[in-house]
C-alpha cells in the first residue's frame, strides 16, 4: 500500500556518530510526558503561575530567536509559548572551564547561551564548539533523557536556564492550543485525515508518542510488525538489506501500516532515525485496525500505484514500486524494493544541544530494538 514519502531535507543540525545501531538499546518512550502531543499535568507539577524574569528587549529576542532555530521546539511550540518560555528563562553566570551539562547525568533544566565560547563533549573527546546564542539540554524536559553530551565553558559566559516543571506548567496552560495544533496536523497527513473530524478527535486521545534518537532503528526488516507511525518531528531513513537506502522519510510522513493489515506479516524494509532524531505518534495494531482498513490505505489486491500528494514535494509511493523519476522515489518502510539534519550550534545538534545528538546528552544513538 502506498505511504507517504518525501524528499530528503539537509538542515544545518550536526550529530556525531555514536555507533551502530544496538538492539538491546530502549527507546526513550514520552507516553508519560506528552501524550498525543499534550502533557498531562503529573502531580509534581504546581499549577501556579509562571514567574517571568526581567530582560532587555535584546535578550528576549536572542531566546525567541534560539527557540525558533531549534529543530524539535520549532516544531512543538507556539510563538506564544515561546514567548512565554523565554520571559521565564532566569540567568546564570558561567565560569571559565565550568561544566555546565555532565553526560549520563539525568537532566530537568534547558538552556540557551547569551554569551560565551562553549565545546560539546562525548566520551571525553570534543565533538563542537559554539559561540552564537543556541538552545542545548532540551530533551531533558521534553523526554527526560539523560545527558548524551558534556557542555563545558570554555570562557566566562552567561546562559538562561528553564526548569522542566516551569516549562510543563507553560504547555499545560495551553493545552487547547495544542490540540488545535495537533488536529491541523493530522489534518495534512495523506489517508489519516481521510477520518471524520469526530474520529480524528478520538484518535488524538490514544496516540502514544515516542521519541527515536538518531541513529535508533524504529522498525527491522524481518521482524513482525505491530506499530503504525507517523512521524511528527525530525527525519528517518528508508532502507533495504539487498537494495541499501530507499528513501527518507520526514514530518508528516506514516510508515508501518502494511504488516499490520495481515497477522504475522513481517517488516519489509528497516526504518532508522536520523538526525536530529524523531518523534513518533503511534498506534498499536489493535489500535490502528480499529479505525483503517485497506480502503482507507488504499491496499489493492496487486500491486499499489504511485499517489503523488497536493504537496510537489512530497511523494506518496509504494516501496514495491518504482518511480521512474528518481526525485520521486518512495518506499514504505514495510514494503520497499524501491531505491527510489541547524547548527544551532546545539550541542546535541552539536548545535550545541546536549540532548540531541547533535552531540545532545539527552539524546540516544540507541536501536529501540
Amino acid at each position: 500500500m502506498p505511504s507517504c514519502f518525501g524528499r530528503s531535507k539537509k538542515s544545518g543540525t550536526y550529530t556525531p556518530n555514536r555507533g551502530s545501531t544496538s538492539s538491546n538499546s530502549p527507546t526513550i518512550s514520552v507516553t508519560e510526558i506528552r501524550r498525543d502531543g499534550i502533557p498531562a499535568a503529573p502531580r509534581s507539577v504546581s499549577m501556579a503561575s509562571v514567574e517571568k524574569h526581567a530582560k532587555t528587549p535584546e535578550e528576549l529576542e536572542t531566546i525567541k530567536r534560539a527557540v525558533k532555530e531549534n529543530e524539535f521546539l520549532r516544531n512543538i511550540l507556539n510563538d506564544e509559548q515561546i514567548e512565554q518560555i523565554a520571559e521565564a528563562m532566569f540567568p546564570q553566570e558561567v565560569q571559565e572551564n565550568e561544566t555546565i551539562i555532565q553526560e549520563g547525568d539525568e537532566g530537568s533544566q534547558m538552556y540557551v547561551s547569551q554569551s560565551g565560547i562553549y565545546w560539546v563533549v562525548i566520551k571525553h573527546k570534543k565533538v563542537h564548539s559554539f559561540s552564537h546564542p543556541t538552545v542545548f539540554g532540551e530533551l531533558a524536559i521534553l523526554y527526560k533523557a539523560k545527558r548524551l553530551a558534556t557542555i563545558k565553558a570554555i570562557t566566562k559566559g552567561k546562559v538562561w536556564m528553564i526548569k522542566r516543571d516551569t516549562y510543563q506548567r507553560i504547555l499545560i496552560r495551553n493545552a487547547r492550543t495544542q490540540e488545535d495544533e495537533l488536529m491541523s496536523f493530522l489534518k495534512k497527513v495523506p489517508n489519516v485525515n481521510k477520518l471524520r473530524d469526530e474520529k480524528l478527535q478520538t484518535l488524538m486521545k490514544i496516540f502514544k508518542t515516542e521519541f527515536f534518537t538518531p541513529d535508533t532503528v524504529i522498525v527491522r526488516e524481518g521482524e513482525i510488525g505491530d506499530k503504525f507511525y507517523i512521524i511528527r518531528v525530525g527525519s528517518a531513513s528508508v532502507s533495504k538489506e539487498v537494495d541499501g537506502k530507499v528513501a527518507d522519510l520526514i514530518k508528516g510522513d506514516f510508515f508501518g501500516e502494511r504488516a499490520l493489515f495481515e497477522t504475522n506479516d513481517k517488516r519489509q524494509a528497516t526504518v532508522i532515525a536520523q538526525n536530529p532524531g524523531a518523534e513518533c505518534l503511534t498506534l498499536t495494531r489493535t489500535q490502528f485496525l480499529e479505525y483503517f482498513d485497506s480502503n482507507v490505505f488504499n491496499v489493492p489486491a496487486v500491486e499499489d500505484s504511485i499517489m503523488v500528494n497536493a504537496d510537489s514535494d512530497r511523494v506518496n509511493a509504494d516501496p514495491d514500486r518504482v518511480n521512474a523519476d528518481p526525485d520521486r522515489v518512495n518506499a514504505d518502510p514495510d514494503r520497499v524494493n524501491t531505491d527510489p539534519d541547524r547548527v544551532n550550534a546545539d550541542p546535541d545538534r552539536v548545535n550545541a544541544d546536549p540532548d540531541r545528538v547533535n552531540a545532545e546528552p539527552d539524546r540516544v544513538n540507541a536501536d529501540p530494538g
